[in-house]
């Protein structure tokens, strides 16, 4: 297998020593926790409240007058209960379920028992647009950078195929980052069982309408023991090495407008571990490693931020590579998968209207292109483009009673 390319190695080397510089910076304050509650500490364009919500109906509205069920888990539960990953955090809500694969290195969600999850990071769609190693409905969960970088997340359970596509028959996972809020950087490092060491630096600053929020990380461990025959043998091949890094620059210019260019990359470099159990100590694979890079890129230009229903045009490019390969335990035989890629870039519009009190119209187009390949599928360099517009109308047309007709082509 091949290890960390040179290139890896010094971007991550770059992206270390840029958040040690800005740390340093004599306009940017240390500090270990931020103080809740404090009013001066929240942006004016951040929905801190629990019950409002945006991924519903493409726009913020009350909790109790969605009319969708709707789960919101804030960046506070997160800190209050210790969570260290998405998947942990909504595997706790009622009619969530994690499948998980490759010893954990692998999360999937099912809302309701229906894995036709769409995910989205601050809207951004996440899911592959055809078949990946696991198919095309969601989306890992471990491709998710960093816990610290994010303010809520908002999950909508049951249909929202009209405004989020085929995908999204079982719900919609929404993970809305953080805007920074004042000059901060925080430091933390953990250590734990079989050599398991966890390394997270962020930095948020503001200067006039320009801010940023950066969060890089390094999680690394080595090889567990587990039970066998009374003994504790080690699992060759069980450690993993992992990297992070999230960046979100933001410029408002007015009230009703503001530029944000994001950026989030995830790479891993794992074994691949199985063992007989109570029959063999013998792990089934010898020196299989899974590698996987992701990679997503962001321009959001968002207007009408004053009104009900705020609008924006974004251009994204997503990236996934995954490459397996090993040695076979009893005849030593190298094996090597092709790698797995998924590209998509895309351009995705929406604007709406309040039409009334009671009425909202949200119209949208999604123009996305995606090349793919995957040997254990049997198809190489396969390019699909989809072109879709979409509109969704909310009429609350009695006080217990709203009508939300939608329709996408």
């Amino acid at each position: 297998m091949k290890q960390m390319g040179n290139w890896e190695k010094k971007l991550t080397m770059q992206v270390m020593a840029a958040l040690l510089a800005s740390a340093a910076m004599g306009t940017t304050a240390f500090a270990a926790e931020a103080v809740h509650g404090e009013s001066a500490d929240v942006a004016a364009d951040v929905y801190e409240l629990e019950d409002t919500v945006v991924t519903a109906e493409r726009r913020p509205t009350k909790k109790m007058e969605t009319p969708a069920n709707t789960t919101v888990i804030t960046a506070r539960e997160i800190e209050d209960n210790h969570y260290q990953s998405v998947d942990e955090a909504i595997g706790h809500v009622n009619g969530v379920s994690i499948v998980r694969m490759g010893g954990g290195l692998r999360s999937y969600v099912r809302i309701n028992g229906d894995d036709r999850v769409v995910i989205m990071i601050d809207g951004q769609k996440l899911n592959d647009d055809q078949g990946s190693a696991s198919g095309r409905f969601s989306a890992d969960l471990n491709m998710i950078p960093s816990m610290d970088n994010i303010q809520r997340i908002e999950i909508v359970k049951g249909g929202s195929s009209a405004l989020y596509g085929s995908d999204a028959v079982g719900g919609v996972i929404n993970i809305i980052t953080k805007n920074a809020v004042k000059n901060e950087t925080k430091v933390d490092i953990n250590t734990g069982s079989w050599g398991s060491h966890n390394y997270t630096l962020s930095t948020q600053g503001k200067e006039n309408d320009f801010s940023w929020f950066i969060t890089g990380g390094l999680q690394k461990r080595g090889h567990f023991d587990y039970k066998f025959d009374g003994n504790s043998p080690t699992m060759a091949n069980s450690d993993y090495n992992n990297n992070s890094f999230s960046m979100k620059l933001k410029n408002r210019f007015s009230d009703a407008n503001s530029l944000v260019v994001s950026y989030n990359h995830k790479s891993v470099d794992s074994g691949l571990y199985d063992c007989f159990g109570a029959t063999s100590s013998l792990p089934s694979s010898y020196g299989n490693r899974l590698q996987e890079n992701f990679n997503n890129y962001a321009v959001t230009w968002n207007y009408n931020e004053d009104k009900d229903v705020p609008a924006y045009i974004r251009f994204f490019y997503n990236e996934k590579t995954i490459n397996m390969g090993g040695q076979d335990p009893i005849t030593y035989a190298v094996l090597q998968h092709a790698p797995m890629y998924n590209r998509v870039m895309g351009i995705d519009t929406q604007r709406g209207w309040k039409l009334s009190n009671k009425h909202a119209l949200v119209t949208g187009s999604e123009w996305h292109q995606s090349n793919s390949s995957n040997s254990l599928s049997g198809y190489e360099d396969r390019k699909l483009t989809n072109i879709s517009l979409f509109v969704q109308d909310t009429w609350k047309f009695a006080d217990k009673w709203t009508l939300v007709p939608g329709m996408r082509m």
